[in-house]
């Protein structure tokens, strides 16, 4: 939550003055219809979506060639990205014994949970590391995900 404007301004405000702003310049382009303005505050709904899950992923890179566990970071092939559900693949440092792995970066705690009812997931056999890499998200909060994600493909590995 931000201070702005002598109040408090939350993500969803964000939110909702984009979709407003960007109904508001279809408007004065001409575009008067309610599917035209409905489009436009689509539009700009996706553009800030597109922004904080690149940030997300930036972000993961970011903690991951930082980690003393993951030797490489690389990123996923285009249909990987749009078929596969894996934004990146990781490996590992040889002590830890762990295949590379494929990684579905998320910006949010229930965008992790959405995943994981997926068919991508279980597709995959849950041999994906799902993570969230949002905002919010600290070094530590990230290096305990990503244990308790290698711990989890251990178990899947050890069966």
């Amino acid at each position: 939550m931000n201070l702005e404007r002598g109040g408090f301004y939350t993500k969803n405000d964000r939110y909702r003055d984009a979709r407003l702003n960007a109904m508001l310049d279809a408007y004065s382009a001409g575009r008067t219809s309610t599917q035209d303005l409905e489009n436009a505050a689509g539009i700009a709904m996706h553009r800030i979506a597109a922004r904080i899950g690149f940030r997300s992923e930036k972000r993961f890179k970011e903690f991951a060639l930082n980690s003393e566990q993951i030797k490489s970071v690389m990123k996923s092939s285009i249909n990987d990205d749009a078929y596969g559900g894996i934004d990146n693949w990781v490996s590992f440092n040889e002590r830890l014994n762990l295949p590379t792995l494929p990684v579905q970066i998320k910006s949010s705690d229930s965008g992790v949970r959405e995943f994981r009812k997926t068919k991508q997931y279980k597709n995959l056999n849950e041999m994906v590391i799902v993570i969230n890499c949002g905002p919010k998200v600290t070094k530590k909060k990230f290096y305990k995900q990503l244990n308790s994600e290698t711990g989890r493909i251990r178990k899947i590995l050890n069966k």
